[in-house]
């Protein structure tokens, strides 16, 4: 009886009486060299651009009765590893440079597609070829790296993901997270939202100070900067303000003085008071307003250009009977304060009158007696006017003001 093979394997199957003198030999090689070959060979493939089809062979070696196949070689497209349709388990590792898969398959049937760089396991069942691994029965443990690719896996589905450091395009988790209510140690982070956003998306921290604003007003109050000196200013925004109130208050009328008639104060300076969203703005320019010497009007505070708080004026005398300073106008603001209007006097009393005061802030001068000089008025206040034997007083300089929310 003449010997025959087997379909897997290809070994030799000595039929009776077959090979007289070569039993040995034979047997030999079916176990010592075929067998070893199925269960511990590592055969090199080297492909060239193309479909590559394994030897098969009759008992004798070949590359497709080899436990691990290593495939190098070059490839610009995915390309076929083709096998003998035989029921057989492989260790395929695909180490070709392109960048390409190679496909494991048979001369017909369905195929496995393996990654490049990636080291797998397939099987045959004699008609299609089959992922080897493709779950687990039980826990999974990984003591490297853990790599998902875009392109096959978004999404993780568990209760629990257990590792030391799973490694994603963008995230690192360490030790256990659970997927409902989980407990998140360390700094973690997100996306802030825009401000206003009403979703059930997670909120960050810079999220939740962006939107603590109550509705239209500021949030805490942090700091107030005064700017007293007459001339240009320029407010700097300090870091995490969001919100400022501003009190721009001008310069006093100087008193009015004529001789030694007993005339009257300058006028105050006006307020104005404006609320102003500062999230987008770095600075402010503006000017304080300066004082008013005597027989002179203060000069007008401004900020942000169009919030002016102005000076108070002078004195008049119309018809021997003297008039106090007018106070200053305001405008620009959502609340505008004119200053106080001195008093008026009569020429045949012998003390001037006080200078008219601005709003919130500042001191108007006091009126001048028989023999002293007029007050200095202070921050927006009025010049006293001139008493029988002294002198008027000056107005005070602007002032301005910037109360500063977070």
């Amino acid at each position: 009886m003449a010997s025959t093979y087997s379909p897997s394997l290809k070994l030799t199957l000595m039929g009776d009486g077959d090979q007289a003198g070569l039993w040995g030999q034979t047997t030999n090689t079916n176990l010592g060299t075929l067998l070893e070959q199925a269960i511990t060979g590592v055969q090199s493939i080297v492909m060239s651009n193309a479909n590559y089809t394994l030897t098969n062979f009759n008992g004798i070696e070949n590359e497709a009765r080899n436990a691990v196949l290593v495939v190098t070689g070059t490839n610009n497209a995915v390309r076929d590893l083709i096998p003998p349709l035989v029921e057989k388990l492989y260790t395929i590792v695909n180490n070709t440079t392109g960048g390409y898969a190679i496909r494991v398959i048979g001369a017909s049937g369905t195929g496995v597609n393996i990654p490049n760089g990636v080291t797998t396991l397939v099987y045959c069942d004699g008609t299609n070829f089959y992922a080897g691994n493709t779950g687990t029965s039980g826990n999974f443990i990984v003591n490297g790296t853990l790599t998902a690719t875009t392109a096959n896996a978004t999404t993780v589905n568990a209760t629990t993901v257990t590792a030391t450091t799973v490694n994603a395009t963008n995230a690192t988790f360490s030790g256990a997270i659970s997927s409902v209510s989980p407990a998140f140690t360390g700094t973690p982070t997100a996306p802030t939202a825009t401000v206003g956003t009403n979703t059930t998306q997670i909120a960050t921290t810079a999220f939740v100070l962006a939107n603590s604003t109550p509705v239209g007003g500021a949030g805490g109050f942090v700091s107030v900067q005064y700017f007293t000196t007459a001339g240009s200013i320029t407010w700097t925004r300090p870091s995490g303000i969001k919100k400022i109130y501003v009190y721009v208050i001008g310069g006093g009328g100087g008193g009015q003085q004529s001789g030694t008639s007993a005339l009257c104060g300058g006028g105050g300076g006006g307020c104005a008071i404006k609320l102003i969203d500062v999230t987008s703005i770095s600075s402010i320019s503006g000017s304080v307003g300066s004082s008013g010497a005597v027989n002179t009007a203060g000069g007008a505070s401004v900020f942000n250009t169009t919030i002016i708080g102005g000076g108070g004026g002078v004195g008049s005398n119309g018809g021997g009977y003297p008039i106090g300073g007018v106070g200053g106008a305001a405008s620009g603001g959502d609340l505008n304060i004119p200053g106080e209007t001195a008093s008026a006097t009569s020429g045949t009393i012998t003390a001037g009158t006080a200078g008219g005061k601005p709003a919130f802030f500042g001191v108007a001068g006091a009126g001048g007696g028989y023999a002293s000089t007029g007050g200095t008025g202070v921050y927006g206040g009025g010049g006293g006017g001139n008493g029988y034997a002294g002198g008027a007083g000056a107005g005070g300089s602007g002032i301005i003001v910037v109360y500063e929310y977070s």
